[in-house]
């Protein structure tokens, strides 16, 4: 799932932060865990990459499950988990070539990836429909290579969801998104919402089915007034093994919105 992948670079990054780490603490050699993930959106792209240890990968739904929707706050590492304070582990500077053309490439920074971005470097852009190779040349994560075909766009979404103006979307009734779906649907579809204190809801559905309802209910701890973001994602993911990992490589195609919750 999308936070799933999301939450745990995000809590090993927080939880990093908030600790000092030390040269004495050993780099396990394995097995790892990680995820890199391409996200287009129309007027901007990024790529987010995380490896840690098994145990301190997050899967299913970190918070409240109500039908297809998962209601979640900021994500968070139990740092006693197993007795040993979570870390991320280096997998080498990872690279992104469209068509033999390096669009840009990013490595580690001693407590994890930070994003590389568009707004950053305008070299990385990509369009849907392009076969996209990702490598990293390795470090405690042994080198891995793998291509993945980028999601096609959305169309016909209603309603709109644009960073030029807010929609309105109210807490008390149930609120729903359409789309029209591809000829090719074999991707599941993500409708995000997000709250600036930290709330998160995650719903998903069939891409065939070209449509999304959040149910009230899940959207309980959103607070009214408040200014956030309606995110529309259709992803493709696929696994990559490395000697000493495995690695979700996963591709997003995004429509993304600002929102005024009432």
């Amino acid at each position: 799932m999308r936070h799933a992948l999301r939450g745990a670079a995000l809590g090993l990054l927080l939880s990093a932060c908030q600790y000092e780490v030390t040269p004495e603490v050993p780099v396990p050699s394995g097995p790892f865990v990680g995820n890199v993930d391409l996200i287009w959106a129309p007027t901007s792209s990024s790529v987010t990459a995380n490896f840690t240890e098994p145990q301190f990968a997050v899967t299913g739904c970190p918070g409240t499950q109500t039908g297809a929707c998962c209601s979640y706050s900021q994500p968070q590492i139990d740092l006693t988990q197993g007795g040993t304070e979570p870390i991320t582990v280096s997998a080498g500077t990872i690279a992104v070539v469209d068509d033999a053309q390096t669009l840009g490439s990013f490595g580690f920074q001693g407590i994890g990836y930070y994003p590389l971005s568009s707004a950053e470097s305008s070299s990385l852009f990509w369009n849907p429909g392009d076969s996209l190779l990702i490598s990293a040349d390795g470090g405690a994560v042994d080198a891995f290579s793998s291509s993945i075909v980028a999601p096609p766009a959305f169309a016909g979404v209603s309603p709109a969801l644009t960073i030029a103006s807010q929609i309105v979307l109210r807490l008390s009734q149930d609120f729903t998104v359409t789309w029209t779906p591809p000829e090719a649907t074999t991707a599941p579809v993500t409708l995000q919402l997000f709250d600036p204190t930290g709330f998160y809801v995650d719903c998903t559905a069939a891409d065939s089915a070209g449509t999304i309802t959040v149910p009230s209910a899940a959207m309980g701890s959103i607070l009214s007034g408040d200014n956030g973001y309606v995110t529309l994602s259709r992803m493709v993911s696929q696994p990559v093994q490395s000697p000493n990992a495995t690695v979700t490589l996963a591709a997003e195609a995004t429509e993304p919105g600002l929102a005024t919750f009432q």
